[in-house]
């Protein structure tokens, strides 16, 4: 999770991007894309991280400050040490990225000067957190009247937020994930594979239901030939491993881990499979967009409908592992409605989500908070 502090310079702002580290995720991968970005537009820029963990990098321009968070109780002296840094840096603005950086944030800005942007990035409402995750909605929650301004990175979740927090009013606004797109995208409809290549990306967790991505192969695997990768590690790992054996697949699909070149990873790739049951606004489904891969996803909140709609993509219910093979099968047997899918999806992405012209929108927002 991520977050922003901001001072003018003499040329622009000073910005400070807080995230708990820069390891796999896709609120980490936000902030490697959105300090570059800003570096690119002439911002001073630096990272605070709560660990120092670095997968995804940054411009050599940017300063890197890490706090060294260890565990729940050391909270307390998470909070002073950003504080600190807050008052040696003297930022304008602080963002965080993310409920869960969000309770340091908001916490740290306490008898500031400091402005509080805090980013939204996912379901407010989710059931079975852990305490580790109530705690941080806690103190979220006793915070967040202390932000200047509350950001969400899909639509849908804006209004999910505006209901949680009747009282923020106009504080609430929308900004979307940005992307940075590769100079040499393949034309749409060329997979270099003879077997049809089945990918997906994402934590190996609950709410991204890599067991659903099994169960749906499963049946798929009755009606055509085809490979299939996750990329992505997390606690569920050696549980799907497992049941990829016991279902028979083991040939058939594979789990490399995180791959922080996942543009390449994903380059020969005929479909793309987001099967969460809850989404923020997928990093990983808009970047196989914008690379012209045909996408599936479920129809979760949020985000995958509003990256998929009109026409964009298939989207089927949640939790449906029949609907979810049964569109993967069209994808992959009916390409000339995949590819045209895939040519309205790439359009979009490039008209909305181009890193650059969001970061502009950002720096729009933090210069309407002096």
């Amino acid at each position: 999770m991520v977050a922003f502090c901001i001072e003018k310079g003499e040329t622009g702002m000073k910005i400070c991007i807080l995230s708990s580290s820069l390891s796999q995720g896709g609120a980490e991968k936000w902030a490697s894309i959105i300090a570059g970005s800003l570096d690119s537009l002439g911002h001073d820029v630096s990272l605070v991280l709560l660990r120092h963990e670095m997968s995804f990098t940054v411009p050599k321009t940017v300063k890197v400050f890490v706090l060294d968070h260890s565990s729940i109780i050391a909270s307390a002296r998470t909070v002073w040490r950003l504080r600190a840094l807050l008052r040696a840096e003297r930022p304008d603005v602080l963002v965080s990225n993310g409920f869960y950086t969000g309770q340091f944030a908001g916490a740290a800005v306490i008898k500031s000067n400091t402005a509080w942007v805090c980013r939204i990035s996912g379901n407010t409402f989710r059931e079975g957190l852990t305490l580790k995750e109530k705690i941080a909605w806690w103190w979220v929650d006793r915070c967040i009247g202390r932000a200047a301004a509350v950001v969400c990175n899909s639509q849908g979740l804006m209004r999910q937020v505006s209901k949680r927090w009747p009282d923020l009013g106009g504080k609430v606004s929308y900004l979307p994930n940005g992307l940075v797109f590769d100079e040499g995208r393949r034309d749409i409809g060329a997979h270099p594979a003879e077997t049809p290549h089945i990918v997906a990306a994402g934590r190996l967790s609950a709410e991204k239901r890599p067991d659903l991505f099994v169960a749906a192969l499963k049946e798929l695997h009755t009606r055509c030939d085809f490979r299939a990768t996750w990329f992505g590690d997390g606690p569920l790992y050696d549980e799907i491993l497992d049941l990829i054996r016991a279902e028979g697949l083991a040939e058939h699909i594979e789990l490399p881990g995180f791959s922080d070149q996942l543009s390449e990873a994903i380059g020969d790739a005929s479909c793309f499979v987001l099967c969460s049951d809850h989404e923020g606004s997928p990093n990983a489904l808009a970047e196989a967009m914008a690379l012209g891969i045909p996408a599936v996803a479920t129809d979760c909140d949020f985000g995958p409908g509003e990256l998929l709609g009109d026409g964009r993509g298939l989207l089927v219910e949640v939790s449906n592992a029949g609907s979810l093979c049964d569109a993967i099968e069209q994808t992959l047997t009916d390409p000339q409605q995949a590819c045209a899918r895939a040519e309205r999806a790439r359009a979009w992405i490039d008209d909305h989500l181009d890193a650059g012209e969001v970061s502009k929108d950002w720096v729009a927002l933090f210069q309407s908070l002096r």
